[in-house]
C-alpha cells in the first residue's frame, strides 16, 4: 500500500504492533526506499547511524548498521518511550528529569519529526518560571537554540516568544519591545501577533512600575505626570488587544485583562480593575485566569474597594 507520496507503508508492521509499545524508529527517505524499521544510533554533522532491520520475504530478519546522509532523509518517525511520555505529560516532571532529556534528545533538533524542540521548550518555560537570573539565562539560550535550529516551524515561533520574554525577566526590555513591534507590525498570523503584543505590554508594565517606584505621588507632580499617563495607557492598550480584536483566543484573551485588571490596581483605579475582572468571569469563565477574577470580585464586594 502507498501513501500520497508515492513510498510503501508498512501497513503489516503498524497492524502488528498496534496494541504494543514500539521498540523501534521508522526512517523515511526521500526517494525510492520504502520505510525503513530501524534504532537511529547517532547523528554526525552531516549523516545519521541507523541499524536497521532488513525483512525479506521467505528468509530471517536481519540487522544491518548503515549511515544515511541527511539530505537524503525526510523524516524520522523516533520511538517515545513510555518513561518519556508519561515524564512529559506529568504536570510536576522534576526539572532534573526535563534536563536530562533535553540534553540526551537536543542534537535532533533538525531532525524532521524529532520531538527535541518539545522538550527544550517545556525546559525552557520551567526555567523562565523559577524567575531566578541564572535559570532565565539558560532559558534565554535554550529559546535561541531552538528559534535557530528546530525543524518545526510552530516551534521557532514559540520559542521567539520565549526569547523575548526571557529578555524582559533579564532587564532587557527596550531590546525586547523594539523587536516585539516590528514583528506585530509584520506577522500576519493572529497568534504570533498576540504573543508580541503581550511582550510589548510586559515591557510597558515594567517602565510603569518602575516609574510608580520612584514617583509614589506622580499625580501631584507635573513634571512626569504625563509621562506615567502615557505609559500606562500604551501598557493597558497593549493588554487589551487580544480581548478587543481576537476574543476567540480566549486563553490570551483572559491573560491580557487580568493583567490589565492587576496595572488597573496599581495605579489605584479599583472600578476599572473590577470591570476587567468582570468581563473575565462572563466571557472566559473555563480559563486559569476565571478564579483570579472571581476571587477578586468576592474579595473587594465586602469593602468596596
Amino acid at each position: 500500500m502507498k501513501d500520497r507520496n508515492g513510498r510503501f507503508v508498512l501497513a503489516l508492521v503498524f497492524l502488528v504492533f498496534a496494541t504494543n509499545a514500539r521498540s523501534f524508529d521508522i526512517l523515511y527517505l526521500k526517494e525510492g526506499a520504502s520505510p525503513l524499521k530501524c534504532r537511529v544510533e547517532a547523528l554526525g554533522d552531516n549523516f545519521v547511524k541507523a541499524t536497521v532491520l532488513l525483512e525479506r520475504a521467505g528468509a530471517p530478519a536481519t540487522k544491518v548498521t548503515r549511515s544515511y546522509p541527511l539530505e537524503k532523509i525526510d523524516f524520522i518517525d523516533f520511538e517515545i518511550p513510555d518513561a518519556e511520555a508519561s515524564a512529559l505529560k506529568a504536570p510536576t516532571a522534576s526539572l532534573a528529569t526535563i534536563r536530562s532529556l533535553w540534553n540526551s534528545k537536543r542534537r535532533w533538533l533538525p531532525v524532521g519529526k524529532s520531538n527535541a524542540g518539545e522538550i527544550g521548550l517545556i525546559l525552557s518555560e520551567a526555567l523562565l518560571s523559577s524567575g531566578e537570573p541564572a535559570k532565565v539565562k539558560v532559558a534565554l539560550e535554550t529559546f535561541k537554540l531552538i528559534e535557530r535550529s528546530d525543524w518545526n516551524k510552530e516551534r521557532q515561533a514559540e520559542a521567539q516568544q520565549g526569547r523575548l520574554q526571557s529578555m524582559l525577566a533579564l532587564g532587557q526590555a527596550e531590546a525586547a519591545l523594539a523587536e516585539a513591534k516590528i514583528i506585530a507590525r509584520e506577522s500576519e498570523d493572529p497568534a504570533i501577533m498576540i504573543k508580541a503584543r503581550y511582550v510589548m505590554a510586559r515591557a510597558k508594565r515594567q517602565e510603569f512600575e518602575a516609574l510608580l517606584g520612584d514617583n509614589p505621588k506622580w499625580r501631584e507632580d507635573d513634571e512626569v505626570r504625563d509621562e506615567v499617563e502615557m505609559v500606562f495607557n500604551a501598557s493597558i492598550d497593549q493588554f487589551l488587544f487580544s480581548s478587543l480584536f481576537f476574543g476567540s483566543f480566549e486563553e490570551q484573551a483572559a491573560r491580557g485583562l487580568w493583567n490589565a485588571a492587576e496595572v488597573f490596581d496599581l495605579a489605584e483605579d479599583a472600578e476599572a480593575a473590577r470591570n476587567c475582572a468582570s468581563d473575565i468571569v462572563a466571557l472566559y469563565n473555563g480559563t486559569e485566569f476565571s478564579e483570579r477574577a472571581r476571587a477578586l470580585l468576592e474579595n473587594r464586594s465586602l469593602d468596596g474597594k
